[in-house]
């Protein structure tokens, strides 16, 4: 990766604050990064939304939904959740962001920045 703290590794918390806080945020060469965690992995992106700048820290982590639709007459019989499709979606206007890349659902140009994210023991370190 490149960019700032591209070479450095920065201790961002431990396992137990994020836990306890269900994520962290912290400034790392002027950046702010989050790490988040889902399903027992964890992910580190910049805390800013491509968009507008909105803090993505704060959105929400959704599963995807899917219709499911009348084969007949093309008509929706349900809405469901696809739960192995998580999205971290921005608080200020809903884009969506698939947590595994970062790459924005409506709009494959745009991606978060994701930042390396590994643990040692307790201790959670970003790189970027």
């Amino acid at each position: 990766m490149s960019g700032a703290g591209a070479d450095r590794r920065v201790r961002i918390g431990t396992l137990a604050e994020l836990a306890e806080h269900g994520r962290l945020v912290e400034a790392v060469d002027g950046r702010e990064v989050v790490v988040l965690e889902h399903d027992g992995r964890l992910w580190a992106y910049e805390n800013n939304c491509p968009h507008l700048g909105g803090p993505v820290a704060e959105g929400k982590l959704v599963a995807r939904v899917e219709s499911v639709v009348n084969a007949d007459d093309g008509s929706v019989i349900e809405d469901r959740f696809v739960a192995g499709d998580v999205r971290l979606v921005c608080p200020w206007h809903g884009y969506e962001y698939d947590l595994e890349s970062g790459v924005c659902v409506g709009d494959p140009r745009v991606r978060l920045r994701a930042w390396a994210v590994d643990v040692e023991g307790e201790e959670i370190y970003v790189s970027g």
